[in-house]
């Protein structure tokens, strides 16, 4: 399968009508690494296709060749036909969305969750109503100066793929004015694993799940939105929980290019589990505020603060950034994050990744 998607790639690079190349080089303490992402999209007069290779190395960790998205899409009578590994953009949030879920995401940086691409088959109608039917996968869990703290003796077992691999999804998205509303159903595996203690193991498994979702957004002037999510989740094993998200996101123009900011705010209601972290509320209870000054050049000043009184006590996440376009392609990013937390807050383990970072990105 792998090796026919590779193959599928190339064919559509010989004759993409877009091709784009994306390289980026980090450099900070103990955290160094390389991403490399290549894209092809084609289309025709009634087909599209894309196909993704991304390879990444990080120190101590070796370097890996993965597949991204890789889909043929076709237009039907009843809708948007596309099969094919694929990502899907459910969230009208950030960072947490409970109706964002049928994704597994990449957590090997926690800062920086990813989605995991799945094959899946996506119908979408016109009206608005989409479903899918996917193979479900497993997610990836912190590793490297992300890892899970963990007491001596016990080890930490790599999420499995789910046996009871189907996962289905219907969802309508429309708009009723200037208003934006959507709605899920969702029957599946949690796209964040699951944590059980089986002798010296803490094993991770993908609990299968029902869920339901609703998403909003509205303006609020000529220059504010109003996001909201709300979601319901019941597992397998009796776990449920309700989680909301409100956000709130302005853009200003100013004479040298734009000021954007986000303020952002969770909470969910429900047990906890018994054992280890669910990552999907780890940021119940804290802030997400973002500002960002981009100007007519392509100069970039950014500060990102993640944090509040969360489970465990007071903790936080600020990152501060400048990127500067050099020549053609290429960018300099230079940045600093630090962290805080003490006891079970949850940031607190990860203090020791205070540290000073700079990235050089060209895409072409």
């Amino acid at each position: 399968m792998k090796a026919a998607l590779l193959l599928l790639l190339c064919s559509l690079g010989a004759n993409a009508q877009t091709l784009r190349h994306e390289v980026q080089l980090q450099a900070a303490r103990d955290m160094h690494e390389l991403q490399a992402q290549s894209r092809a999209d084609w289309s025709g007069e009634s087909i599209r296709a894309r196909a993704e290779a991304e390879l990444s190395w990080r120190e101590s960790q070796g370097h890996e060749l993965r597949l991204g998205e890789a889909w043929l899409q076709t237009d039907t009578a009843l809708g948007t036909l596309r099969a094919g590994r694929q990502r899907f953009q459910w969230g009208l949030t950030d960072t947490v969305s409970p109706g964002d879920l049928i994704n597994p995401r990449d957590w090997r940086d926690l800062t920086r969750p990813r989605k995991r691409p799945l094959a899946a088959l996506s119908l979408q109608h016109a009206s608005g109503l989409q479903a899918v039917l996917a193979r479900a996968d497993h997610a990836e869990l912190p590793n490297g100066a992300w890892a899970f703290p963990l007491p001596p003796g016990l080890s930490l077992e790599r999420p499995a793929t789910p046996d009871a691999k189907a996962q289905a999804a219907l969802r309508w998205q429309g708009r009723m004015g200037d208003q934006e509303w959507s709605a899920l159903a969702y029957r599946g595996h949690s796209h964040a694993p699951q944590f059980a203690l089986a002798g010296h193991q803490l094993v991770a498994r993908h609990e299968r799940l029902s869920a339901f979702s609703l998403g909003h957004l509205r303006p609020l002037d000529g220059s504010s939105l109003l996001r909201a999510e709300l979601g319901h989740f019941r597992g397998e094993h009796g776990q449920r929980f309700t989680q909301a998200v409100l956000s709130v996101d302005r853009e200003w123009a100013t004479d040298e290019g734009s000021i954007y900011l986000l303020l952002q705010t969770q909470r969910s209601r429900g047990a906890q589990p018994a054992v280890g972290l669910d990552l999907r509320r780890a940021l119940d209870g804290q802030w997400l505020a973002r500002l960002q000054h981009r100007s007519d050049s392509g100069r970039q000043v950014q500060a990102e603060f993640v944090g509040g009184s969360g489970q465990g006590g007071r903790t936080g996440l600020l990152r501060l950034g400048w990127s500067q376009p050099l020549s053609g392609a290429l960018e300099l990013e230079l940045g600093a994050q630090a962290l805080w937390g003490r006891g079970a807050a949850f940031w607190a383990p990860w203090a020791r990744n205070d540290r000073l970072f700079a990235r050089l990105r060209w895409v072409g």
